[in-house]
């Protein structure tokens, strides 16, 4: 609970705010491990998922709402400190992002006109 909770009660507060008509649009700053998994943070995967879910549903909500699941990055993060990790990835093909890599996306998250689906 205690690694699931800062991401769940963080969601749940931006949804409600997002429902008073404060925001334009919510970005959800989710990882790769909702998608794929990840060994031993099965914890971290479901508080990952969470953020997916509450995008998902503002959307079916009509809300502007999108959640990133970002990959590793290359010069931070938790990848980049466990050689074991940024091994595993670079086995299954998932290359580290750079940062250049990571803005561009960012900005075009940023230039959504509708929701995703």
């Amino acid at each position: 609970m205690q690694v699931s909770a800062p991401k769940s009660v963080a969601a749940y507060r931006l949804k409600n705010l997002s429902s008073l008509g404060r925001s334009e649009m919510v970005i959800f700053y989710s990882s790769i491990a909702s998608l794929l998994g990840s060994p031993g943070q099965t914890v971290y995967s479901a508080a990952n998922q969470v953020l997916d879910a509450y995008a998902s549903w503002m959307q079916n909500c009509g809300e502007l709402s999108v959640s990133v699941q970002w990959g590793a990055w290359a010069s931070a993060g938790m990848a980049t400190k466990d050689k074991s990790t940024a091994n595993r990835l670079q086995r299954m093909g998932i290359g580290s992002l750079r940062i250049n890599e990571v803005l561009r996306d960012f900005e075009a998250v940023l230039c959504l006109q509708k929701p995703l689906i």
